[in-house]
């Protein structure tokens, strides 16, 4: 009697594991990421201060708003030439 029970035990067990185990994992992911974050905090918020108040964030963006534009005219001037 005392095997069937350990049986039963046991397959509910691994069957609440299978149900449950990808809550599991990400609450684990979850918990990791913010002791990363809590850890490198410092390092982040040097990077972060100076990437915005250094000439990085505003190159970047003008990089990216330059490609955008020129992409767009290159479109724009393709469809022109094919209507």
């Amino acid at each position: 009697m005392l095997t069937v029970v350990l049986v039963i035990l046991i397959v509910c067990a691994l069957v609440a594991v299978m149900k449950y185990a990808k809550f599991l994992w990400r609450m684990i992911g979850l918990v990791a990421a913010i002791l990363l974050i809590w850890l490198y905090k410092e390092d982040i918020v040097t990077w972060f201060s100076q990437s915005v108040a250094g000439d990085g964030l505003m190159s970047f963006m003008t990089d990216v708003s330059t490609t955008t534009k020129h992409v767009l005219d290159k479109v724009l001037y393709g469809l022109g030439d094919l209507i």
